[in-house]
């Protein structure tokens, strides 16, 4: 599953319900003690069934009354849940989604108190009848017959086809929004399976701890051990179900001895065995000269921690896991020379690049600002009434994220402006520039990633008119060259290169025997290199969409070792991986190494003036 929100309620500093979205990579930033970490730390109460303490509850609220809410949203739940021995049903069958189609859980706590949490999930069910998944065997029988609805038309041992035959007598059209009580009956039975298919949430503090068993070094540790018992799960549950039923005949045996001795008191025990945490069986720890590493500064254990990330990011490229994680790190800045923060996160965009993976990350530091996109940030403030907020990083709010976390452009020598459609295409393009002579990391280049609505606002009103600095744009062709007026436009502007590209888009310009390099687990060849005509009517293809098709097709004919990729997966796999493999030769076989040096060349003549 993956995650898509997160609300907060009478939690810390939120008193007021706040929801924040998450996408793939994620940057909450904000002020000091503004609120970010609490957002983080919510999620880690919501998924380890931690116990909120006395603390945890906003100062404002009646603890007699008002409790902490957390619930969280998600999509890629399971089509099919089996809660009914052998008869699966499906959350949307049993009326169990929100109005946009995606589980929605609500944990309610109750400072103090060492019962578990209270579950509800909020639903779109039909409004003609009440819930009917915490209906007990014998209540939904009932309720059938008061419906006077034929026996034959269900099976009376399944409560799934007795629900479903009693909706089949309701209007199911009209809906309405509610939290149904799943503590008890199918409900608890179906969470239950639910929470084996949440993602592994582990989140990495900042603060500095220093037990024999230091946090910031075992959560990397203990994350990668969940991830890896929940891929084995079933080759462990046979273990575990052999082990419970010899200790459930050992114990009934201890049971029946005793009711020949003692029958009165043997009535009133029975057999309770626990799922064994095999997490707790399994521990690794790094040493460093026979030191423990927690005795080791915050900087050395924060470098371990970059390097576990950029581990992940290679193991997940090679592997095919089917567990989704999501990993929570409280300022990863923490201790790190900029040149490693920035590792950290070439690793964190690798990662996310994989299906599956999800990142959020706290800062208040400007300079991170700059690594992610704008939509991936959430800027946590106070408004004018004093009350924490939290927006998502949009054209029309950059400038109060900027000025507010002190974000500068950085403009001090600066020569040549160069615009590109997205930052897959600056990736791409930074990474085949040694070919060309050019050095991708030049400070006096600006790469500018400016597609869609953002390129014609820049035609239009001439944001970077101001600058008065050179401009170099390429744009892709696309099949409807929604870009041509725009380039026609800068075209006309003083020390302005502007083109489209020959080939519909710049994935078209890797060289297909680099796929089964990116793609090394695929079987079939998307080009046939051997026919000496595959070129021909390489230029008119969409690369991105038809291999998009390509690979969907082979992973769902069985290869499951091959994911199944998006376009936009595709486009950054190409930027990041091929484009590093790509050499001269294969440009010029291409027949495109002519038209992208006339790019570069344009770059290099702005640089040399």
């Amino acid at each position: 599953m993956k995650i898509e929100s997160v609300k907060v309620k009478n939690f810390r500093g939120y008193k007021e319900e706040i929801s924040v979205k998450f996408g793939s990579l994620n940057l909450i930033v904000g002020k000091n003690d503004i609120g970010k970490s609490t957002i983080l730390e919510a999620l880690d109460i919501f998924f380890d069934n931690h116990k909120p303490d006395q603390d945890d509850i906003n100062i404002t609220c009646n603890k007699e009354v008002e409790k902490i809410e957390i619930s969280v949203e998600f999509s890629g739940y399971p089509d099919e849940i089996d809660i009914d021995a052998g008869a699966p049903t499906s959350l949307k069958e049993e009326f169990l989604l929100n109005s946009k189609g995606h589980l929605e859980v609500k944990k309610i706590f109750t400072v103090g108190s060492s019962a578990q949490p209270k579950i509800y999930l909020y639903a779109s069910t039909p409004k003609s009848i009440d819930p009917l998944i915490t209906l007990k065997n014998s209540e939904l029988k009932a309720k059938a017959n008061e419906l006077k609805i034929n026996p034959s038309n269900y099976t009376a041992s399944i409560n799934n086809s007795i629900r479903k035959a009693i909706w089949a007598a309701h209007d199911t059209t009209t809906l309405q929004d509610l939290y149904i009580d799943i503590n008890k009956e199918d409900g608890k039975k179906l969470y239950e399976k639910l929470e084996t298919e949440f993602p592994i949430y582990t989140l990495f503090s900042v603060d500095r701890k220093n037990s024999d068993q230091d946090e910031e070094i075992q959560a990397p540790i203990k994350s990668s051990i969940k991830e890896l018992l929940k891929e084995l799960n079933s080759d462990l549950e046979p273990i575990r179900n052999k082990v419970l039923a010899r200790l459930d005949a050992i114990s009934d045996g201890t049971i029946k001895k005793l009711e020949e001795m003692n029958p009165e008191v043997a009535k009133t025990l029975r057999s309770v065995a626990d799922k064994p945490a095999w997490e707790k069986a399994f521990n690794i720890n790094i040493e460093s000269d026979g030191v423990p590493l927690n005795k080791r500064g915050s900087g050395v254990k924060r470098l371990v921690l970059i390097n576990f990330f950029r581990q992940e990011a290679e193991r997940k490229r090679t592997e095919s896991s089917k567990v989704n994680v999501f990993y929570a790190i409280e300022e990863p800045e923490t201790s790190q020379h900029p040149d490693w923060q920035i590792k950290l996160f070439d690793a964190f965009r690798e990662l996310t690049k994989e299906d599956g993976v999800q990142i959020a990350l706290t800062s208040h530091h400007p300079e991170l600002c700059g690594l992610v996109k704008l939509e991936d940030i959430r800027f946590v403030k106070k408004d004018e009434n004093d009350k924490v907020v939290i927006k998502e990083g949009a054209e029309n709010n950059y400038k109060e994220i900027g000025n507010t976390l002190g974000v500068l452009p950085k403009l001090e020598g600066v020569k040549v402006i160069v615009g590109l459609e997205g930052p897959n295409d600056i990736e791409f393009l930074k990474n085949i520039s040694h070919i060309y002579d050019l050095d991708k990391d030049n400070p006096e280049i600006l790469w500018v990633p400016m597609g869609g609505g953002t390129l014609r606002d820049y035609v239009e009103k001439g944001y970077l008119e101001i600058l008065n600095l050179p401009q170099v744009y390429l744009f892709d062709q696309d099949s409807d060259q929604q870009y041509k007026d725009a380039v026609d436009t800068l075209k006309q502007k003083p020390d302005c290169w502007a083109e489209l590209t020959n080939l519909l888009t710049l994935e078209s310009y890797i060289h297909p025997k680099y796929y089964s390099k990116v793609w090394p687990s695929l079987t079939k060849s998307f080009v046939d290199l051997s026919n000496q005509g595959w070129l021909t009517t390489w230029n008119n293809r969409n690369i991105p969409s038809e291999l998009r098709d390509f690979i969907h097709a082979e992973f769902t004919s069985g290869n499951k070792l091959l994911k199944n990729y998006g376009a936009e997966s595709i486009k950054a796999k190409f930027a990041s991986i091929a484009a590093i493999e790509m050499t001269k030769s294969d440009f010029e076989e291409m027949q495109t190494y002519v038209e992208l040096n006339s790019f570069f060349s344009a770059i290099k003549q702005q640089l040399s003036r």
